[in-house]
């Protein structure tokens, strides 16, 4: 298993899941590492820590990072001179154009024009509210999508009066 306990190693082949990530060494603040099942996180501390069972071994670098999509707090170990899994995330602003008539799935429009049709409405009570409402009476929804390792998500919407 590679350094950090990560379940997968990268592939050789271009497939679509090694082009969810690199492997590299991180080195600072506010880079991305996944953690624990391949969890992307958005790295906020890196501490060098020394190992507690050898006087003279190995120091190990402590991560303190946030769950790109929950933002729930992880703690990593990795050792100084191993390699990460680096997620590729991408943040994007898109309008909402509809929604699925079960409530489950929403339809998407970026500023060039692209549609995107696999994004969830989001289990944030506060934050499908406001998209739903202003979205029943008929304003413009604007949405933030973050992506990661196979994963969308919306993260934050702002509603406006049409033009």
């Amino acid at each position: 298993m590679p350094a950090g306990g990560h379940a997968f190693e990268p592939s050789s082949k271009t497939d679509a899941k090694a082009s969810m990530y690199t492997v590299h060494q991180v080195e600072d603040v506010e880079d991305y590492v996944c953690v624990r099942n391949n969890i992307p996180c958005k790295i906020k501390l890196i501490m060098t820590v020394k190992n507690p069972k050898h006087k003279d071994g190995p120091r190990k670098r402590l991560f303190v990072a946030t769950d790109v999509f929950s933002g729930k707090l992880f703690k990593a170990t990795f050792s100084m001179s191993g390699t990460c899994v680096v997620p590729r995330v991408t943040y994007t602003d898109y309008q909402l154009v509809d929604i699925s008539e079960d409530d489950s799935d929403v339809t998407l429009i970026d500023d060039k024009g692209n549609l995107e049709f696999n994004v969830k409405l989001p289990t944030k009570e506060a934050l499908l509210s406001l998209i739903k409402v202003g979205f029943a009476e008929g304003k413009d929804v604007f949405v933030s999508v973050v992506s990661a390792m196979g994963r969308a998500e919306i993260i934050a919407s702002y509603v406006r009066d049409p033009e």
